[in-house]
């Protein structure tokens, strides 16, 4: 499984996805040097779209994926996003 897609379209924008292997009380994702990083299952959740439920990260679980690391433009722009709808909450 790969550790990380990235699409991106000129009109529809920007999509990064990151697989995760979900099971009862356990999250991971693959390490690119070996091995899994585990996460919190309250990092994650649910989501409709286009009519399916889909596994998803929470809000939560996203602010701490964005954190750690130095920030790219496109990281920058998400944190925007993600705080707009910390405040709508």
């Amino acid at each position: 499984m790969p550790i990380r897609a990235e699409f991106s379209h000129e009109e529809l924008g920007y999509l990064d996805i990151h697989p995760f292997v979900i099971s009862a009380g356990n999250v991971k994702q693959a390490n690119p040097e070996g091995g899994f990083w585990e996460f919190p299952q309250e990092y994650f959740g649910r989501a409709v779209f286009y009519g399916r439920e889909i596994p998803c990260i929470s809000l939560e679980g996203q602010k701490v994926f964005h954190s750690g690391y130095e920030p790219r433009d496109k990281d920058l722009h998400n944190l925007c996003i993600l705080g707009k709808i910390t405040k709508d909450l």
